[in-house]
């Protein structure tokens, strides 16, 4: 009979049942169960002797539930049965992949394209699928947009070449499709700045002609461009020289100098015909021949005076010499 001494034999391990045997004497059984971890799927055993004494090892087999088409695995930190599905993707759009549940086997069944549209030729592309071309309604013109209807057959729309921009002019070519012109905004006056706004089109401003000269009238022609014509100060008047003021632009009319600087001369000027030297007899006189004659035996009495003075002078100096 087995006697229960574990208070003598306890070899201080929790795994084991510890008891005496009155002829082996004290006795240490490992006992699986005491290291049950609480997870079904693992195995649990019992080691005294290691430094794990208890040992929790994952056992796939216990999650079998019989099905071939997942695969069954125990997952410890969840603490329980895994099933995934077998990944029967073969990447290939144009198949449809299953697991056939029998064997465990991926089965790959080809997608099945048709639309049952008769102006359609129906393909099926690895990474796009299922591929359904019109080639049937093809007009061969990049204009059109092509399709096939199921009940119409080939319809053909316009395309939509509006870019939304005013400053282009929009039009389609059969061959190449769209095509975008840019508009012309001259307007054939060099007056005008040509410019285009893509939202209001085109525009033209006018050019500004102003040379911040006060004595030039400004305008613009639209063949020549910017014309910069003299303020005209003439007012008719040949007696003043007609000029303008740079900083006002106001005319100013000065007299004109007629003084031809000649004394025998009478100065006067004409509005018409401009300044008028007349000789005046009056102005300058010419001495009559008598009157030359006597002035000239003055001139000669005096000049005898002056040489008798000198003689008297130098007769004088001698004498006290």
């Amino acid at each position: 009979a087995r006697v229960d001494l574990s208070f003598e034999c306890d070899d201080s391990k929790d795994c084991t049942t510890d008891w005496c045997d009155p002829v082996e004497g004290c006795l240490f059984e490992p006992d699986n169960d005491l290291c049950d971890d609480g997870i079904s799927c693992t195995d649990d055993e019992c080691v005294p002797f290691a430094d794990e004494q208890c040992r929790s090892t994952p056992n796939d087999a216990l999650c079998d539930d019989s099905n071939k088409c997942t695969t069954d695995m125990c997952d410890v930190d969840q603490g329980k049965c895994v099933y995934e599905d077998v990944d029967c993707d073969n990447n290939d759009e144009c198949t449809i992949d299953a697991c056939d549940l029998e064997t465990g086997e991926c089965v790959h069944e080809d997608v099945d394209c048709n639309d049952h549209v008769d102006c359609t030729v129906d393909t099926c592309d690895s990474e796009l699928g299922c591929v359904h071309n019109n080639p049937g309604c093809d007009d061969n013109d990049n204009c059109t947009t092509d399709s096939c209807d199921s009940e119409g057959g080939c319809l053909y729309a316009d395309v939509d070449c509006d870019d939304d921009d005013a400053c282009t002019t929009d039009t389609c070519d059969s061959a190449t499709g769209c095509v975008y012109e840019n508009a012309d905004c001259d307007d054939n006056d060099v007056c005008t700045t040509d410019t285009c706004d893509s939202e209001t089109g085109c525009a033209h401003e006018n050019v500004n002609c102003d040379d911040n000269d006060p004595c030039t009238t400004d305008s613009c022609d639209i063949e020549a461009g910017c014309i910069h014509e003299n303020v005209d100060c003439n007012n008719n008047d040949e007696c003043t020289t007609d000029t303008c003021d740079p900083s006002s632009g106001e005319c100013v009319h000065e007299n004109v100098d007629c003084d031809d600087e000649d004394e025998c001369t009478t100065d006067t000027c004409d509005p018409v015909t401009g300044c008028a030297n007349t000789d005046d007899p009056d102005l300058c006189q010419t001495p009559e021949p008598e009157d030359d004659e006597e002035q000239k035996e003055e001139e000669k009495e005096e000049g005898r005076k002056e040489e008798e003075k000198e003689e008297s002078y130098y007769a004088l100096v001698t004498e006290k010499i």
